[in-house]
This record gives structure tokens, sequence and C-alpha cells, in this order.
């Protein structure tokens, strides 16, 4: 019986990364805005990581694609490739942007935090402060 690839679109473990010069993780940091698409893609061998990044020029043109083979245990690099001219060897600012934004991908969002509609302003605490720590005290 074949087992099926797992496919996880956020809340991604930090990949290592040893192999990219700092020139090219600083150029990469500028354009983590860009990155689009991530998927990590889990099979029983290996583990994928898929992504898009917008082009800087030519906007109209196809995002490159980037992928990142990664150690199933250690989540080490492999290899990785891009499809712009510098990323046949992997070593692109693409490819840079996308680890980074795989090592600083958060998940979590509005619903995540406590509401505040209720909460009153800064100037009715001001105003009223008495009655605003009855009320919390209720």
């Amino acid at each position: 019986m074949a087992c099926a690839n797992i496919i996880i679109q956020g809340g991604f473990t930090p990949i290592v990364n040893t192999f990219l010069r700092p020139e090219t993780i600083r150029k990469g940091s500028e354009l983590q805005d860009h990155v689009f698409d991530v998927q990590e893609i889990r099979s029983r061998s290996s583990v994928l990581m898929k992504a898009k990044v917008v082009r800087t020029v030519s906007l109209n043109e196809s995002p490159y694609e980037v992928e990142i083979d990664v150690d199933h245990e250690s989540r080490a690099i492999i290899t990785r490739r891009c499809t712009c001219v510098a990323g046949i060897s992997g070593e692109c600012k693409h490819t840079a942007a996308v680890i980074q934004f795989i090592n600083s991908e958060r998940s979590s969002g509005q619903t995540d935090l406590c509401q505040t509609w209720k909460t009153p302003s800064k100037k009715v605490q001001l105003l009223y402060p008495k009655g605003i720590a009855e009320k919390q005290t209720e």
C-alpha cells in the first residue's frame, strides 16, 4: 500500500542553511516579501520545499520557482535550485529569500490575538478611571 505525500502550507519547521554566502543571504532578505505559495511536501523518503518568488524586474512574467530538498531528520539542505539564471547552482537571492521566509514564517493571524473592540480608549480610561476599575473587577 503506497503512502500519500503530506503537503504542509504553514507552520514550517526551520531548515538549516550551510550553503549560502552572507551576501546572498542579505540580498535574499530584501526579497522575503516576494515569496508566496510555499509548500512542504513530505514523502516517506524525502522532504521537498517548493515556493514561488515574484520577479523584481519583468513583473508580467512568471515568478521564479524554487525547490529545496531537505533532510528528514536534521532539516539540513541537501540540494536547492531556482529557475533564474543564477539558480542553476542554487546560489541565488531567490533561494535565500525562501529559506528566510521558511525560517521566520509565523502561522498566526488576527484570530490568535485577544479581542480589543470592547477595550476603552486611553482617553476614556483617563476620564473615568474608577468606572474602568470597577468593571474589570466584576
